[in-house]
């Protein structure tokens, strides 16, 4: 998919979750109208690791991606169409 709409939470953002076993990231991905984006692709990746995991948005631009291990990630969301 050749992403038309890139957006990256100000390109990169690096999440961290402490002293916890699993934690969970959920937003909702929004154009700069503040409109909701639909069928988004949100990815994150571990970086010691490499691991990704991804979710898609719901109509009303929501995700939610759960058990995720302790880290530091880089989020990434790409979208077609607009």
């Amino acid at each position: 998919m050749d992403p038309i709409y890139k957006v990256a939470l100000g390109l990169l953002l690096e999440a961290m979750v402490f002293a916890q076993t699993t934690a969970s990231l959920e937003g909702i991905i929004r154009d700069p109208s503040s409109s909701p984006i639909p069928n988004a692709d949100v990815g994150i990746t571990e970086l010691a690791t490499k691991a990704e995991r991804s979710a898609r948005t719901d109509p009303s631009g929501r995700y939610s991606i759960v058990n995720l291990a302790p880290g530091y990630y880089q989020i990434e969301v790409l979208a077609d169409g607009l």
